[in-house]
């Protein structure tokens, strides 16, 4: 015991030990996981716009980790844990092998829109059999998107925007005439389908909340006829004018317009989480970030 005793008395008390010193970043360090950061924000661009997948981004909204993908090879959809990484269950669509096949889900709904036949299927998610089909027009102007428990119908060359139930795929109330054709974006966080009219420049937000979509908001954004690309943002939309070299935002219902001199053919993300958008130039090798007023170009060699 007298040992222990001695042994424990030469140890110094928690105020008498010395502090381990903080070791400062070097500057080199720093500057390192910056441009890495950077990179990484380039990176993602060319995923989500120039390859145009937007599957990624929607992945982090849904909160059992699992995210469906589409196999135009096998045709098939995949359910993916993204926490594995690996496939764990497959859904196939009959005569879909080959098909342009988008996907929407949400926590409670899986929408599988066979846009290169029309064949809208709503699947359920516990036992995996279909529960409505419905077809629609084919092709890449009719999109189905989803909100919580909000589904639209999108037309854009018709120009209509109808609700749908997610489960049954019948219409809840009367679609909206947005009158002309439309460039069709996506939900923000609040709800609100964001689409822009190029015939006469002009940004629309429609609200689905009884039933029937009705435009609650809109914001000229353009001259009439200009090339005009959209993506929508948390709570908002920006619009690329390409004729003007423009983009303009709604956030809030305030608008900002920052000048982007030098586009050409430029892809977007229909759907932008975060404070930057993202805008790809494939013909020019470039990525430019657009965070407020805020803009960097940086250039994708290879």
């Amino acid at each position: 015991m007298g040992a222990v005793s001695e042994v424990a008395a030469k140890r110094p008390t928690r105020t008498e030990r010395p502090r381990p010193k903080r070791r400062r970043l070097p500057k080199k360090s720093a500057a390192m996981v910056l441009t890495t950061a950077l990179a990484i924000m380039v990176l993602v661009a060319v995923g989500s716009t120039w390859f145009g997948v937007g599957v990624a981004s929607r992945a982090l909204k849904i909160n059992d980790g699992e995210v469906w993908l589409w196999s135009r090879s096998s045709g098939e959809a995949q359910r993916v844990n993204v926490h594995s990484g690996e496939v764990d269950t497959r859904r196939a669509l009959t005569d879909a092998r080959g098909h342009d096949v988008a996907v929407a889900q949400t926590d409670k709904h899986l929408i599988l829109h066979d846009r290169t036949d029309g064949v809208v299927t709503a699947v359920d998610l516990a036992t995996l059999n279909t529960t409505a089909k419905r077809t629609v027009a084919p092709g890449e102007n009719t999109n189905v998107v989803l909100w919580q428990d909000k589904m639209l119908l999108v037309n854009s060359k018709a120009g209509s925007v109808a609700q749908l139930n997610p489960d049954t795929l019948q219409p809840t109330g009367k679609p909206a005439s947005v009158g002309g054709t439309f460039l069709a974006g996506d939900f923000d966080d609040t709800g609100t389908f964001w689409l822009v009219k190029p015939g006469d420049g002009e940004l629309v937000g429609l609200r689905a909340s009884d039933g029937s979509p009705r435009a609650e908001q809109k914001s000229k954004v353009a001259a009439p006829n200009h090339d005009l690309v959209m993506t929508t943002l948390d709570k908002g939309a920006a619009v690329i004018d390409t004729t003007d070299d423009v983009m303009v935002t709604l956030i809030n219902n305030q608008k900002t317009t920052v000048k982007l001199p030098g586009l050409e053919s430029v892809r977007i993300s229909p759907r932008t989480h975060g404070d930057t958008v993202a805008i790809t130039q494939p013909t020019q090798r470039e990525v430019i970030l657009v965070k407020g007023t805020s803009v960097s170009r940086h250039q994708v060699p290879g």
